[in-house]
């Protein structure tokens, strides 16, 4: 995860971990080829054949259930990043920026307000008079609303930490990418 003050971006993609070493295994969308043509897939660091269903699966259902992570095992890729939201500014970020890709379909947002020396300010999605209930597009549209910390201050700046679940929409040779959408 990315840290206040750090420029950096951090993508999360992968299938779940091998059952013997727990390596971690290629995203599904790569590794489902070799699945359907072997009938399994081969850990690059035990050399452990697997059931990538079984994989995944095991991933998926695990308990206390988290499905932003049960999403990520289907083939969907997190990408997390830091910006700075000033209060009352609109603020617009292409997540191309990012690296997320144009046409990807985006599946949720996540913001976490740092706070810092310029108090925390939270990020407002901003929309039209009848919202969409899901993200359209690739550019995150917010305005900063000013918070009031307990001792009074109220918020003028601060480092956002904001992560993206979205879903590639380039051509594969599987279907898996459609499970998510």
């Amino acid at each position: 995860m990315a840290k206040a003050g750090d420029n950096s971006v951090s993508t999360m993609a992968h299938a779940g971990g091998c059952p013997k070493c727990y390596y971690v295994f290629p995203p599904i969308w790569e590794a489902a080829p070799a699945y359907f043509r072997q009938g399994y897939i081969e850990c690059n660091e035990c050399k452990t054949r697997a059931d990538l269903w079984k994989v995944v699966l095991a991933r998926v259902l695990t308990k206390p259930s988290v499905p932003m992570f049960a999403l990520e095992q289907l083939g969907a890729t997190r990408t997390s990043f830091m910006h700075t939201i000033e209060a009352n500014k609109y603020h617009e970020i292409p997540l191309d920026t990012v690296g997320i890709p144009v046409d990807a379909t985006i599946l949720q947002v996540g913001y976490t307000p740092q706070g810092g020396e310029g108090g925390a300010v939270f990020p407002i999605e901003l929309h039209g008079n009848v919202p969409q209930r899901r993200i359209v597009g690739n550019v995150l549209r917010l305005l900063g609303r000013p918070m009031v910390s307990g001792n009074g201050t109220v918020g003028s700046a601060c480092p956002v930490s904001i992560w993206v679940l979205w879903v590639h929409q380039q051509p594969t040779e599987s279907g898996w990418p459609y499970l998510l959408v």
